[in-house]
């Protein structure tokens, strides 16, 4: 009897060492499983499988190995998509039913979040529009579908224009709801250049219509009272068509001008040419133009050198524009000074015209050098100009590889000033060289 408790209690404990044993098998398995590992065991294959427990850990560790392929291929595929949407220059934006963002490409970060991932956030948030609220609103909820439209926003002071596209699609999988891809082309500048467009064609029709309708008129005139008007009113109607004709040839020149500078097809002709002298035969030009009594020119040039490389015709247009505005738009001032210096730590020359007349607005400094802009129409005294001049001395300053910029006070007067680089003697050789072959 004694023999048989004996055995009994021996049976009861090898089932619950057994049972021990499997129940840390099970554990260290799902521990493994946890950590999306192999399950390594420190018992033999034998005591495994005298547990009946080989084949499970040979299943377990098959999964294993197919769920971490499955993850690698998984992150790959992501990271690809990912280096593709961010390679592309469109913003590109995923984002679920509830309008929460769950990806977003480099240019969408850079644009709308500073560099930062946009994932996460609400996309009212970051695209605040009214025009995209009620796109998105328009678009089913559960049904796929796919548009196109624009829209415009305010961003960083600026306002930027979007050819929007949107496809909405379901989540891979069955269960998975519908998400809405965003993608936006940024027609920013294409808008900017149609808006040009339409100024530019609404200027020249402006500055056109006033002369041709001064010398239809005069001509119309002309014609129809010849036997009426005397020679001193014909001779002064003959004047009036004369100076409007000169006008719209001025006019036409400096389009043409422009529009050569502008397009690159101007080529300027380089030679050795004295800045000093070019400077003072313009203010020559204008000195029977001053009132002796209260008006003067002053001239400093205090360069080192007088010759350098430069297109000749070219720069004494732009000394010869910027003069000429003071005469007509600042009649009032008593100095007109043109300065010369040489700053030696960038190689170039610095030319400053100032006057010291009525100033120009801080508001107006900003669009002096567009085409056809007037500060204020009401401050030219003298009249005759195509609003061009401005815009064809930025550009003859810039093909020389200079830089142009204004500053001015309220009734203290302003100053014009722009930079021409000058070359080493060899350099300035080679470079008159090509141009004369």
């Amino acid at each position: 009897m004694e023999i048989l408790c004996l055995i009994l209690t021996l049976l009861i404990a090898y089932q619950q060492l057994r049972w021990i044993r499997c129940r840390r098998f099970v554990r260290e398995i799902g521990s493994a499983l946890a950590i999306r590992g192999k399950y390594l065991s420190k018992s033999s294959r034998v005591t495994l499988a005298r547990y009946g427990l080989d084949g499970l850990v040979a299943e377990v560790n098959q999964l294993s190995d197919t769920y971490s392929r499955f993850t690698e291929q998984n992150s790959s595929y992501h990271k690809q998509v990912d280096a593709m949407l961010s390679a592309v220059q469109e913003i590109v934006v995923i984002f679920n039913a509830e309008h929460t963002i769950e990806f977003s490409n480099r240019p969408a970060d850079r644009l709308l979040n500073q560099g930062y991932s946009l994932k996460g956030m609400r996309l009212e948030s970051v695209l605040r529009t009214v025009r995209l609220l009620e796109i998105l609103d328009k678009i089913p909820n559960k049904v796929k579908s796919s548009g196109t439209s624009s829209i415009s926003f305010e961003h960083q002071g600026q306002k930027l224009w979007f050819e929007l596209s949107y496809s909405k699609v379901r989540g891979i999988g069955k269960s998975k709801p519908y998400v809405t891809i965003l993608v936006l082309h940024d027609v920013t500048e294409l808008k900017q250049l149609q808006l040009v467009q339409r100024e530019f064609v609404a200027n020249v029709s402006h500055e056109f219509r006033t002369p041709l309708t001064i010398i239809k008129g005069y001509t119309d005139t002309l014609i129809e009272e010849a036997s009426e008007i005397d020679a001193t009113a014909r001779a002064r109607f003959l004047d009036k068509i004369s100076r409007n004709a000169e006008r719209l040839h001025h006019l036409v020149e400096d389009l043409l001008t422009l529009s050569r500078l502008e397009s690159k097809s101007l080529p300027l002709k380089w030679s050795i040419q004295s800045f000093k002298a070019v400077a003072q035969e313009v203010l020559a030009d204008y000195t029977h133009r001053l009132d002796s009594a209260s008006q003067k020119i002053k001239f400093e040039y205090t360069a080192p050198f007088e010759a350098f490389a430069f297109d000749r015709f070219q720069m004494r247009q732009v000394l010869d524009n910027l003069v000429s505005n003071v005469f007509r738009y600042a009649a009032s001032f008593t100095v007109l000074q043109i300065r010369v210096i040489y700053d030696a730590a960038n190689a170039q020359i610095i030319c400053a015209v100032s006057d010291d007349g009525p100033g120009i607005a801080e508001k107006d400094l900003g669009r002096l050098f567009e085409r056809f802009y007037r500060a204020e129409k009401g401050r030219s005294v003298e009249g005759g100009g195509t609003g061009l001049g401005l815009s064809i001395v930025k550009n003859v300053v810039e093909l020389h590889g200079g830089t142009v910029q204004v500053a001015s006070v309220l009734g203290q007067g302003t100053r014009f000033e722009f930079t021409l680089p000058v070359s080493s003697h060899q350099q300035v050789v080679n470079v008159n060289e090509h141009a004369q072959d």
